[in-house]
């Protein structure tokens, strides 16, 4: 009899990779189910009900859940844990909220460290991060695998035929960057670059981030500070003449992809990227664009060469698009997901 699926999620943790191969494997018609739970009793009680159905089952912790890895330990389960990334590399790596005498840093990595350890297997997003997650927290490699973020295509259709034809140069790029205002997003330096360019009528920049201490008022720059709804999103994405991604040199580069070069990625985007930890790979090979990390002047460099080269720009975004497809789709990355948590 084959397994039925259940994935199980933290309430409220809207953020979830996993989202992506549940639609994915209810697409395949894969018996999946959806379960959110408040906290450990909660817990206990959906364990109960699955015991009573009789039903074979194997059970997904969903990533920004991992706490629900060490709950699922102390109700006699060992579950599969799609962490996607530590909770480390969030809270500290990233945002650096090290807490009153460093109280979040040591709790953040008892959490991953018990999450990891307690469960039956975790999956990850990189090979680069599976050594590095091997090495931090002394995992077993054998225990551990990994399946790359992606897109979760359920959120917007997007008609891939659109547009599809020979692009009329233009006289203004349209250019996006959207994400959090973390260290190794870089927004400060695409601030600097729109002052550099504010009287260059060539270029028109979109930024979409959560929030913007030190905001700036220019005729060249939109500015979008919030949550924004996913047909606008959608919108954005689909005028936009090329898609921005990290700008610094930040460690966490090194072993993430960030999450909006996959959605360039799906809208056969160009997009233009610090060369830099695992991106330089995707420029050296000609799918991406890049420039010096942190550098405003290569940045602004790379601008210029691709507007004077427009042709070329759109070429880059349709090769990055059939890589998506061939690699990075939904239906690639849940057939992955699928091998790995029903061979465990």
């Amino acid at each position: 009899m084959n397994k039925q699926i259940v994935f199980i999620n933290l309430k409220n943790n809207n953020y979830t990779r996993t989202r992506n191969y549940y639609n994915g494997l209810l697409k395949l018609n894969v018996a999946c189910l959806w379960l959110e739970v408040v906290g450990y009793k909660d817990l206990a009680k959906v364990f109960r009900e699955l015991k009573s159905s009789n039903t074979k089952y194997t059970i997904v912790v969903t990533s920004r859940s991992q706490l629900l890895s060490i709950y699922s330990f102390f109700l006699g389960r060992r579950v599969i844990l799609d962490a996607g990334l530590p909770l480390w590399d969030g809270v500290i790596t990233s945002r650096r909220s090290l807490g009153f005498l460093g109280f979040s840093l040591i709790k953040t990595y008892l959490i991953d460290y018990f999450s990891f350890h307690l469960a039956k297997h975790v999956i990850f997003e990189t090979v680069a991060q599976n050594s590095r997650v091997s090495r931090m927290f002394a995992i077993k490699r054998k225990k551990i695998s990994c399946v790359s973020l992606g897109f979760d295509e359920n959120r917007f259709y997007h008609d891939k035929l659109a547009g599809v034809g020979r692009p009329m140069k233009k006289s203004v790029l349209k250019i996006l960057f959207r994400g959090g205002n973390q260290v190794e997003s870089g927004i400060s330096l695409l601030l600097d670059a729109c002052r550099k360019l504010v009287d260059d009528e060539r270029f028109s920049f979109t930024l979409v981030t959560n929030n913007l201490e030190h905001a700036i008022e220019s005729k060249n720059l939109e500015l979008l500070i919030g949550h924004i709804s996913d047909d606008l999103m959608k919108q954005l994405l689909s005028r936009s003449d090329l898609v921005l991604g990290q700008m610094l040199d930040h460690k966490r580069l090194s072993i993430a992809i960030p999450h909006k070069f996959y959605e360039a990625a799906y809208f056969s985007k160009p997009y233009l990227t610090a060369d830099y930890g695992l991106m330089e790979d995707f420029v050296d090979k000609g799918l991406v664009f890049g420039f010096k990390a942190g550098d405003v002047h290569s940045f602004i460099e790379q601008l210029n060469t691709l507007h004077e080269k427009q042709f070329d720009l759109f070429a880059c975004g349709v090769k990055l698009g059939d890589w998506y497809n061939q690699n990075s789709s939904q239906h690639v990355l849940t057939k992955n997901f699928q091998n790995i948590i029903l061979n465990v």
